[in-house]
């Protein structure tokens, strides 16, 4: 755990003494690439039952997902490092991680100028982390940060839209399906939603969705749904079972509370909350609090939202002073980042604690 302390405590220090200094940012972005790189198999989830695949992967498909299932694109991808870079599995896996963490870089220096706040919070706030866990979606979210750094995004037309939706569907169907939830942020760009977005409607849906979370109101609708279907798995054992403080997911009724009432704040302090960046992390905390602890799976697509997020949370470092809430928000955002990164460590979610060099 010191490692991670430390590397919080460097970070924390140099961005607030620059907030845009492009050296700092690449020694933030070097640090984080070394540290993805060099850890251990025993850090990180999944990591045993992907190695297993990478060993007996080889050109006959029959070798393939021999314990965990990838999708076809990710299977290649592994074939073609396996055969062409190195057979150490570990290689493949921190190459993934150095690829996630570059392509934030590249992402947050195209839509913020406050780049290593926005790293620092990539840092904190557990977005980093994901590249130890849930590698194909990070090599799947990687890709469309890229495109998105190529695109802009807060401004769609016609042609860009299609271009927009045919890349997250093949990027989804070749790495992993969770990325089908970026097609909602086309919605940001339908006249009608335009004109419905606004700072009421925004706080009256987080505090909906929080009720729905609170009082799990969810679980007689999907119960009804899956008693009519065929549908079995994970899904059913979630949701017609007592869920028990979200321990499974890392969200506990305290952290979702805490980021509902955060999510609330910063839309109170924005100027202006027709805002993709604002619309994308609004997205996530509702969708975690409908569905995020009826399967793992959900809450990761809140991870994946607010990592989209964090830009907006780093314009705002240069927010006016326009009311009294808006203050102190500098303060308010370490100490939440702060408290999220030390519960994530505490409660190690993902199990990087304690963090091993493999060399």
């Amino acid at each position: 755990m010191f490692i991670y302390l430390l590397i919080a405590i460097l970070f924390i220090c140099l961005s607030l003494h620059k907030s845009k200094d492009l050296l700092y940012s690449i020694l933030f972005v070097i640090i984080l690439c070394v540290l993805v790189f060099s850890r251990g198999s025993q850090v990180g989830t999944d990591v045993e039952g992907y190695s297993l695949n990478f060993k007996h992967l080889n050109d006959n498909p029959l070798s393939w997902n021999y314990i965990i299932l990838f999708e076809p694109g990710f299977n290649y991808l592994v074939l073609w490092f396996k055969k062409y870079i190195s057979s150490n599995p570990m290689n493949c896996w921190g190459t993934l991680g150095i690829i996630y963490t570059i392509s934030f870089f590249i992402f947050a220096k195209k839509y913020t100028k406050n780049r290593n706040i926005a790293i620092l919070l990539f840092y904190l706030l557990g977005t980093y982390f994901l590249s130890f866990n849930i590698m194909r979606q990070c090599f799947a979210f990687s890709f469309l940060i890229m495109l998105f750094s190529f695109i802009n995004i807060q401004n769609i037309n016609i042609k860009k839209a299609i271009l927009f939706s045919f890349s997250i569907c093949i990027t989804a169907i070749l790495f992993h399906p969770t990325i089908y939830i970026f097609l909602l942020l086309l919605l940001f760009h339908v006249p009608f939603i335009q004109k419905m977005i606004n700072k009421r409607i925004l706080i009256i849906l987080l505090v909906l969705s929080y009720i729905v979370f609170y009082t799990q109101a969810i679980i007689p609708f999907i119960t009804s749904i899956i008693g009519t279907t065929s549908i079995e798995g994970k899904l059913i054992n979630y949701a017609t079972s007592k869920i028990q403080g979200g321990e499974d997911s890392g969200f506990s009724l305290l952290k979702i509370s805490l980021i509902t009432l955060f999510q609330i704040y910063i839309i109170l302090i924005s100027k202006e909350p027709k805002n993709i960046f604002l619309f994308s992390s609004t997205l996530g905390v509702i969708f975690l609090n409908c569905f995020g602890l009826l399967v793992v799976e959900f809450a990761r697509v809140y991870e994946l939202l607010a990592g989209i997020g964090i830009i907006y949370l780093a314009d705002l470092w240069d927010i006016r002073k326009r009311n009294l809430l808006a203050y102190p928000y500098k303060f308010i955002l370490i100490t939440y980042a702060c408290i999220l990164f030390l519960n994530i460590l505490s409660k190690n979610y993902g199990e990087i604690v304690p963090y091993v060099v493999r060399f």
